[in-house]
């Protein structure tokens, strides 16, 4: 774009906006801090009329802009300072006055109440301390998952935080002035009756035809002695009674199937096995093949779909527990609900204490019907441009042999990559300072282009998977059990000169999905009649799942947990997609699982796709660390309808 018309693109800008432009733009300009602490601080210089009103200015620009773009100083100055070629000169421009105990970047401790209690929180999830008021929860190692576990906390802390607040008040010098003390509890009696299907459910009934009763997560519990199964038996029972997710089974068919809750009272998911006196090994066999049998055996149809088994065993210290759950009413974020609570149930009883479990949230069936009733809205109806744009044909991945799709569970193997926990640190804080990324984001980069080199092509598909749990008005669902994932499809570009660049143009692409890719399934399966519907029909061959932090709290009742991945899913279960990444931070270390149909791939061809992954993922994040700051992109100024060409030209004349 020439100097002209992107002139005339800025002054084709309301004059709200084009202050606010000019106030961003000058608040990229930053200058060294002598501190220490942080190393730089951002600055706005501004040239206003004599009406300028500092303290309004800096309460528009809170409310306006990304935490990260907030300055901490706005300094009026009588006309900008220029060098002769016609750029700021920004040596001539005035030193910031010494910073306030409120805006000072250096390390401070809490001093409130509100401060003193969410510091505590974030400690705790973050695993880390002393966290400063001023520290920022998304560079701190922070992401969305774990900000539903600061909600919870500060919940049960008396503090009442909506789903949305840890994004626009990142730290908790902020984040303390609008926490409110937490009112009564909403009271949610037992719910009963029905509930409409969420898209991930018609996505799963539409895709897993052949043996949908098996599909499910499990994981495997080694108790303290002092858990019984007298107790294990009372806390799950309390468990299934609070979360009525865990008692919906799934009557009827094709559009018109529901969700079907049981009543509590008939409702009872544990089960006790005693295995008789045997080896170790022995043990191990006979409740493996138990596991086995009761994997197969829920039923979507009639219910119960889930299972709560306690081994007793005659090894000392060697009794299990095992609960097994079809996904339908479970997802991960859900499984931390449901362990915490079972860990926090069976300390009161081995304290002959009654059963007092935290405060309900709102309820699946509720957070089901707004969903449904979001669907028909105009802002998911004005999505549909964008979702047929992501679904139009693209070129198809290179496979070393041919294959058909759908193919089986039984085709699929997998192997692991992952970071070390120095440069896993790196990538979840540091790194994304600047470009102001967050980690998914590096991380899609990598995938993009390690498949660009792999591919030749220009453009890609991937599939995304999100916990999906944004907040539809004040719905809390911070302790709600459910199967909440949204599931959507983005087309990236391939052609990339530089990792600036990929790192740019997979932010922003990442960026623009809307409603965080909700309204794709709303769409597909609740708005559209199923003859236009099909308009979104596809499959794509890559998914990506970012699960964020594994938060790792110890428990003294539950203490040793593993996952059960093996025969969670019927070796007939349909794949639509031909290579599958899980990552998750884990012990400190990101670790890539990667999944693949071996009548697409050879297990070389994927290994070395996960390898050459690590290796730019590597890359990438010291690219990060060693680039200057000042690297932003069109979604950091969200009032300007810029592209990445108009943005690096205005910056330029800026000499930022």
């Amino acid at each position: 774009m020439n100097q002209e018309s992107l002139h005339s693109k800025i002054m084709a800008l309301s004059a709200k906006q084009r202050k606010l432009l000019s106030l961003q733009l000058s608040a990229a300009l930053s200058k060294q801090n002598d501190s220490g602490y942080q190393g730089k601080k951002i600055v706005a210089y501004v040239t206003s009329d004599d009406n300028f009103n500092i303290d309004i200015t800096k309460a528009y620009l809170k409310d306006k802009l990304p935490d990260f773009m907030v300055p901490s100083s706005i300094i009026s100055i009588d006309e900008v300072p220029k060098l002769p070629n016609g750029k700021i000169d920004i040596s001539a421009l005035p030193s910031p006055q010494e910073q306030t105990s409120e805006t000072t970047s250096s390390f401070k401790a809490p001093s409130s109440e509100n401060e003193k209690i969410l510091a505590s929180i974030w400690e705790e999830v973050l695993h880390f301390s002393p966290i400063s008021v001023n520290d920022n929860f998304f560079e701190i190692g922070g992401d969305s998952i774990l900000s539903i576990q600061i909600i919870a906390k500060a919940r049960a802390a008396g503090l009442k935080l909506s789903a949305n607040q840890l994004f626009e008040q990142q730290t908790i010098a902020e984040l303390a002035l609008f926490a409110q003390k937490q009112a009564p509890v909403k009271q949610f009696s037992e719910v009963t009756g029905t509930m409409p299907l969420m898209p991930i459910h018609h996505w799963f009934f539409d895709t897993k035809t052949s043996a949908p009763n098996h599909w499910n997560q499990a994981v495997r519990f080694q108790p303290a002695p002092s858990v019984t199964a007298q107790i294990f038996e009372k806390a799950i029972s309390a468990i299934t009674e609070h979360h009525d997710a865990l008692r919906l089974s799934f009557p009827g068919y094709g559009r018109n199937r529901k969700g079907q809750y049981q009543d509590n009272v008939h409702f009872n998911a544990f089960e006790k096995y005693i295995i008789p006196d045997q080896s170790e090994a022995e043990l191990v066999s006979a409740i493996n093949q138990k596991v086995s049998v009761l994997q197969k055996g829920l039923d979507l149809e009639n219910g119960p779909l889930i299972k709560a088994c306690y081994f007793d065993t005659s090894l000392e210290g060697q009794n299990q527990i095992v609960i097994i759950a079809h996904h339908a009413i479970i997802d991960h974020v859900s499984w931390k609900i449901l362990i915490d609570d079972l860990e926090y149930a069976i300390g009161q009883l081995i304290k002959d204490d009654v059963i007092s479990l935290p405060g309900k949230t709102d309820t699946y069936q509720n957070w089901s019907e707004a969903i449904t009733s979001q669907a028909n809205s105009e802002t998911i109806k004005s999505e549909l441009a964008y979702w047929t744009s992501q679904c139009i044909s693209v070129q198809e991945l290179p496979t070393d042999i041919k294959g058909e799709i759908p193919f089986q569970e039984a085709d699929v193997q997998s192997f692991e990559t992952s970071l070390d926990a120095e440069t896993t640190q790196t990538f979840l804080t540091s790194a994304n300072e600047t470009y102001k990324t967050r980690p998914e984001e590096l991380i899609t980069a990598a995938l993009v282009q390690t498949f660009s080199e792999w591919t030749g092509n220009e453009q890609i598909r991937i599939g995304f998977e999100n916990h999906g749990r944004e907040a539809l008005g004040e719905k809390d669902l911070s302790r709600t059990i459910g199967w909440f994932t949204t599931y959507y499809p983005s087309i990236f570009q391939l052609q990339h000169e530089d990792d600036s660049q990929l790192i740019k143009a997979t932010k922003e692409t990442m960026r623009q999905v809307p409603n965080k890719g909700a309204g794709y399934g709303m769409l597909k399966y609740l708005s559209l009649p199923e003859n236009e519907a099909g308009n979104l029909n596809l499959h794509p061959p890559i998914i990506l799942n970012y699960l964020g932090v594994n938060s790792e709290q110890r428990r003294t009742y539950l203490a040793k947990s593993f996952w059960l991945n093996e025969g969670s899913r019927n070796t007939s279960s349909e794949w639509h997609h031909l290579i599958e990444v899980n990552a998750f931070v884990s012990k400190g270390a990101l670790k890539m699982n990667w999944r693949f149909g071996n009548g697409f791939f050879y297990q070389k061809t994927i290994e070395d796709l996960g390898q050459s992954m690590v290796s730019k993922l590597g890359s990438i994040i010291q690219h990060c660390q060693n680039a200057d700051s000042g690297n932003y992109s069109p979604s950091d100024f969200p009032e300007a309808d810029l592209n990445q060409d108009d943005l690096d030209t205005l910056l330029g004349q800026l000499n930022i």
